[in-house]
């Protein structure tokens, strides 16, 4: 393949994780509305459907996907076409196996789940309406995978728009519907509670419709596909059907567990969170509030920070596959700065602006709630770099390292919320503090065998020190005016002309500490801004 095709190809790929992320982005504004609609306590009986969703959904569609895109792609390469359409014939068979299995144990199990351990029956309609969805899900992965495969993530951009406009528009409306129809049902009953759960089995219609018409458009490019490819393969090294499907599950395997870990854990907050308190109105509501203002809020900062990740990872790993480690390590210092130049501020500013980003977003009074975004806002520098690291030793080919630090993180992450669940009452301090710990120690861990691999030593005095000086000073001075603007302004007007201040005195800080060179600052997002900022202030 010729370097433009190369370029060409990556730029795909960077387009595709791109899309991937404004996808979850939509999926986190959506819960703006929703709590709106049906309330927290409706958010908080939706979540466990959503959260299984996504876990089963990541078990088995990322785990299928990545094993499928990996199976076809080498059978691709060599023109054996048709392996490669038996790879994806096992594929969906194993697929639709799992998915009915795991959709009939959701469907029977979902009711119990909700009643004996959430100590919610009425949470268990939501995941009985949501299960069929899996099996869907798990079809469009396999698909998804073989176009992967194919070397095409067209299809794939495409299905996950489509998806999330989908969704969006069938949760909205759904919820609506049910949520009145609920009100009906509570004024007869005299208990209010239907309401919201009438309002939460809307969304998991729209998780259900969503699922299907993915699955439809992903079907309909692939009969399209097959019809016009016209490719023929010789009738030799032909794989067996038991050969490819053990070859298949064992490349699956590690990468479900690798998703499952990794998206798992806030199922498990939930479950942990609501079974320690028995489930009370109080504690429901608690966790409506956590899942429905403070998650998006923080989520949205996050996948932020990690949105033009893909590109620097592919680099990285393209010249370490080539045996460049100089490269790599020139890579790899950008990206390092990258995250960390951008995540930082966007943490302090996180913090500092808390209950103005929730009183831009929600009504009623956030000020505790705005603590615990504040105290939650350490996750996104740390969530920023461990998925950098996770991400690039995937790749490395070290995923026996990556499960290994994600195993220990979840088993710690699992004791800690016991214990601080306990000990601290009804406080959502204890789920963040929970997050907070075992994610630094992956981190960290993470980070050093990175650096090991690629053979960087990275300046921690210029790279980290001194951005994390210049963040906490810039984050001072915007909490100082906030409170200044803000008791005669409104949150939303001071919020307003505190950030762009705060961000001219970071990048005047950083450039006075020389902790970046102009050299640096052309490879950086808003480099003219920086750059003009800059010769304003004659210190470059």
């Amino acid at each position: 393949m010729s370097r433009k095709g190369k370029e060409a190809k990556g730029r795909r790929k960077e387009s595709y994780g791109t899309v991937l992320i404004f996808s979850c982005i939509a999926s986190l504004i959506l819960r703006v509305p929703l709590i709106y609609m049906t309330g927290e306590k409706g958010v908080a009986f939706g979540s466990f459907a959503i959260e299984l969703y996504v876990a089963a959904g990541c078990f088995f569609t990322y785990g299928f996907s990545s094993a499928t895109a990996s199976l076809v792609r080498y059978r691709v390469r060599r023109e054996q076409y048709g392996n490669a359409a038996r790879v994806l014939k096992n594929a969906l068979i194993a697929g639709t196996f799992a998915g009915i299995l795991c959709s009939a144990l959701l469907t029977l199990s979902g009711p119990e789940f909700a009643k004996n351990v959430l100590h919610q029956p009425v949470a268990g309609m939501c995941i009985s309406i949501m299960a069929p969805a899996i099996v869907f899900e798990i079809m469009t992965g396999v698909w998804k995978g073989y176009f992967e495969g194919n070397g095409s993530h067209i299809p794939s951009s495409h299905s996950i728009v489509i998806k999330s406009v989908v969704m969006i528009t069938a949760s909205l409306i759904s919820t609506g519907i049910l949520y009145r129809y609920g009100q009906k049902v509570s004024a007869l009953l005299q208990d209010s509670i239907y309401a919201a759960a009438y309002g939460a089995i809307g969304i998991s219609i729209g998780i259900l419709i969503s699922s299907v018409v993915g699955f439809l458009h992903i079907l309909f490019v692939f009969l399209i596909y097959r019809k016009s490819s016209g490719r023929k393969e010789q009738l030799k090294n032909q794989d067996r059907g038991q050969h490819i499907f053990r070859m298949l599950m064992g490349t699956a395997l590690p990468f479900m567990i690798y998703a499952l870990l990794g998206r798992g854990i806030l199922l498990l907050d939930g479950i942990l969170f609501i079974r320690q308190k028995e489930g009370t109105a109080d504690t429901v509501l608690l966790w409506g509030n956590y899942y429905g203002k403070c998650l998006p809020v923080l989520g949205i900062m996050i996948l932020f920070c990690i949105l033009f990740h893909e590109g620097y990872i592919r680099r990285i790993i393209y010249f370490m596959d080539r045996e460049e480690f100089r490269m790599a390590r020139e890579r790899m210092a950008e990206f390092m700065q990258h995250i960390i130049l951008i995540s930082f501020p966007v943490a302090v500013f996180t913090a500092v602006f808390s209950e103005n980003l929730l009183n831009l977003f929600f009504k009623g009074n956030n000020a505790s709630l705005a603590q615990a975004v504040a105290t939650g806002s350490i996750l996104i520098p740390l969530f920023a770099i461990s998925y950098a690291c996770a991400e690039l030793l995937v790749r490395m080919r070290k995923m026996r390292y990556v499960l290994s630090l994600e195993g220990i993180a979840a088993i710690t992450h699992g004791i800690l919320m016991i214990v601080l669940l306990q000990s601290m009452g009804d406080s959502l301090f204890g789920i963040l503090i929970a997050q907070i710990v075992p994610l630094a120690v992956f981190t960290v861990l993470s980070f050093i065998l990175v650096l090991r691999g690629i053979q960087y030593r990275i300046d921690y005095m210029r790279r980290l020190a001194f951005p994390a000086a210049t963040a906490a000073a810039a984050g001072l001075v915007c909490l100082a005016f906030n409170k200044l603007l803000g008791s005669f302004a409104g949150s939303t007007v001071s919020m307003i002309i505190c950030i762009p201040v705060g961000i001219v005195i970071y990048i005047i800080l950083l450039l006075i500490l020389k902790a970046i060179s102009e050299d640096e600052i052309q490879k950086l997002p808003l480099a003219g801004m920086i750059l003009f900022i800059g010769k304003l202030t004659r210190l470059l």
